[in-house]
């Protein structure tokens, strides 16, 4: 009822029509093969019309018989159709027999013009004693596929143009019928090729088959659009042999969404855009080839840690010695599911300080979440939780991507806060990501034992900082427990080992725990990077390396007491780590060079320094116990006989020390571990470090430090031997 007829071929989940115009048509019957529908016709001025088909599909249409009023209601009765109407009107067709009806084609084929790209469609309605088998033919040859009462072009294409008749065989009697001939015009609409895809599409795609994704296009506006519709082709652009993979339309102008998660295969594809202009004009683009290929997030799976590095604007905004750094552990599941923790620095300014006068906050955030398909790069994994309180979440963020489309995926991130800024953000990338492992592979069997890395005395401008340390152990497990020493505190840590590079693996310094002796309010954690690389054979070797600057270890921290000290007074743990005024804030960094490192146990050891059992007398031991009651340091002379016998006398009174104490010292030839001891005030000293040889003259042999009570960590004692 005000509605084109409409049929089913899903048992009513949908409906269709292949009518042009609109009938109500209330008289509706079924019969000896016939479909019968009579009414009147609403696009031709309420015309009474009769209409009949031998498909329930295609329907033709005859110009009612005179006198008829409206039709209301029509049935099938001993072969034939009865049609009842107003004012008690009843019509009966002629004799419909179903058994012996001779074949007949009660409506031909008739001509259609359409224009490229519309739907064209040509039917017949046949009757006969048995079933029907339908041929179609163009210009006289048979067409694969057109056996049906309609041949149908969705859409239709210049290359369907053509007359075309139709075929038809009854089954019971054998009689075979062809129609008269029907013309189909298409009409050509010119296409020009056009570039409006503004931005390129990634060469290559990886996909993760069951996570949904899409891929974006961006296109530049255009006033005049009616609709943009986009193809995505399997194949090259330039090949003969085209398939179409995925069709929809997309607002106009801006940024097409093409939904990716029916691929299935892998290969070459490409979309093309085509624009229609209400004129009825249209123009098309072509993104670029690109390849698509599957992954499992297998390959990304499994634990992350990394350092989060200032980048130049932070760093130059900030205006002072200060690094926007911190440090991020990950974990990945196979599904996508990412949960971790970021700890970092805050660096508002002091209450009426200036730009160099910060105070650094320490800053825990965990977060959970999934990773999802990146809409203008599905290859990449892209996590942005939600850091903080509602408050804070409007300044902290953090963004987490995973390229898939790399041998070894990689991790990518950036963390920003606008608090540390008063007209911006300090915004920070990620650096020396690290995927950590379980156990260390077969490769790495001699990795595991004791490192030492010890720095030089220095001027770094904001004070001296004498041979600081950083021990670390390694275990078969590939964890790394370590320890630091730097003026004035000691900090202690632990991480996993990164073998992605198995040539330098390395691990990430952010302490766990400090110790201090300065008046520190808001200190935070070491920062930077040990890298453990083979130095010749089988023999690795620990180095510091750290981003900013290239092998330093960073000390940040805020809000000094400044102590009143002289060099020559106060033992040298005394000093605050920055001492360039009141309330100063920024970063410590000590500087270690490749020699300044050795090895303390494990297989396949270096060679100690070969000057050590030939020259005794040239050895010197000096020691600075910061639990003296007297200012400066202990001296011994170390002989070492030719059976390895090893002595240590005290060396005449310096520094205002009277007298040395008695000392014990030993040297593991095959670890290349000095240890000995010595007593103060009925408190035992143990003295440890390792033989190190920087390959200047034979300059310096060992490096070491103190440790008080039963427990090992790093006093804030030190001790050298030197040549």
């Amino acid at each position: 009822w005000y509605s084109k007829l409409r049929y089913s071929a899903d048992q009513t989940l949908s409906f269709h029509s292949t009518r042009q115009t609109t009938e109500r048509t209330p008289a509706l019957a079924y019969g000896g093969g016939v479909f019968f529908a009579g009414g009147i016709d609403l696009s031709a001025n309420n015309a009474k019309v009769h209409l009949l088909s031998s498909d329930g599909v295609n329907w033709n249409s005859f110009t009612a018989p005179e006198g008829v009023l409206n039709e209301n209601s029509a049935t099938f009765f001993k072969n034939s159709i009865l049609v009842v109407g107003d004012g008690g009107q009843i019509w009966q067709s002629g004799t419909i027999a179903t058994a012996t009806r001779a074949l007949e084609i009660l409506a031909q084929p008739s001509a259609s013009s359409v224009n490229e790209g519309e739907n064209a469609l040509l039917s017949v309605v046949a009757v006969g004693a048995g079933t029907l088998s339908y041929q179609w033919k163009k210009e006289g040859s048979n067409i694969s596929g057109g056996t049906t009462s309609t041949l149908a072009f969705l859409p239709a294409s210049l290359s369907n143009a053509g007359t075309y008749s139709v075929q038809i065989t009854d089954s019971a009697s054998g009689a075979v019928l062809t129609s008269t001939t029907a013309a189909l015009t298409v009409n050509s609409l010119e296409i020009p090729q056009e570039t409006f895809v503004s931005a390129p599409s990634p060469a290559e795609i990886v996909l993760v088959q069951g996570i949904p994704s899409s891929l974006q296009i961006s296109a530049s506006d255009a006033v005049g659009v009616l609709r943009t519709t986009y193809t995505l082709f399997s194949g090259s652009i330039h090949s003969s042999a085209l398939a179409t993979t995925i069709t929809g339309t997309a607002t106009t102008g801006g940024t097409v969404v093409v939904p990716l998660k029916s691929i299935t295969a892998p290969g070459s594809y490409f979309v093309r855009l085509v624009r229609t202009y209400a004129s009825g004009a249209r123009t098309r683009d072509d993104t670029g080839t690109f390849t698509i290929s599957f992954k499992t997030l297998d390959t990304i799976a499994g634990s992350y840690e990394t350092l989060l590095a200032s980048d130049a604007f932070s760093a130059s905004q900030l205006n002072d010695h200060s690094v926007y750094r911190g440090l991020l552990t990950l974990s990945v599941t196979r599904a996508g599911l990412i949960s971790g923790k970021l700890f970092y620095n805050e660096a508002p300014q002091l209450q009426n300080g200036t730009s160099g006068q910060r105070v650094y906050t320490p800053i825990v955030r965990s977060f959970a979440g999934k990773a999802v398909p990146a809409p203008e790069n599905p290859s990449v994994m892209r996590l942005s939780p939600k850091l903080g309180t509602t408050a804070q979440s409007a300044r902290e963020s953090l963004k987490v991507e995973f390229d898939l489309t790399q041998t070894v995926p990689t991790l990518t991130v950036a963390l920003s806060d606008s608090i540390s800024l008063a007209g911006g953000s300090c915004t920070s990338g990620a650096d020396n990501v690290t995927k950590v492992i379980s156990k260390l592979p077969a490769t790495m069997t001699s990795l595991p034992g004791r490192y030492l890395l010890v720095s030089d005395t220095q001027s770094f401008g904001d004070g001296y900082e004498q041979f600081a340390h950083i021990q670390s152990q390694v275990l078969p497990t590939g964890r790394v427990v370590w320890n630091t020493r730097m003026s004035g505190y000691t900090g202690t840590g632990s991480a996993w080992l990164n073998t992605t590079n198995p040539a330098r693996p390395n691990i990430q310094l952010y302490e766990g725990s400090l110790v201090t002796s300065s008046v520190l309010h808001n200190a935070t954690s070491v920062m930077g990077v040990i890298d453990y690389a083979v130095s010749s054979g089988t023999l690795w070797s620990p180095s510091a390396a750290s981003s900013i600057p290239t092998g330093t270890l960073e000390k940040q921290t805020s809000y000094i007491s400044r102590y009143s000290y002289s060099n020559s007074i106060v033992p040298l743990f005394k000093q605050p780590i920055f001492n360039s005024g009141f309330n100063w804030t920024g970063t410590k960094r000590v500087s270690f060079t490749e020699g300044n490192s050795a090895r303390w146990s494990g297989t396949a050891p270096g060679a100690l320094p070969s000057y050590l059992p030939t020259l005794p007398s040239l050895l010197h031991l000096s020691i600075a116990d910061p639990q003296s009651t007297a200012p400066g340091a202990y001296h011994w002379n170390v002989s070492i006989s030719n059976t390895g016998l090893i002595k240590a006398l005290p060396a005449p009174a310096a520094d205002n020390i009277t007298t040395s104490p008695s000392l014990t010292l030993r040297l593991d030839r095959t670890t290349g571990l000095w240890s000995g001891f010595y007593t103060l005030s009925g408190t035992r000293r143990n003295v440890v470090g390792a033989s190190i040889n920087t390959g200047t003259n034979g300059a310096r042999s060992a490096q070491g430090w103190i440790e008080l009570g039963a427990t090992t960590h790093l006093s804030t004692g030190s001790w050298s031997l030197s040549k």
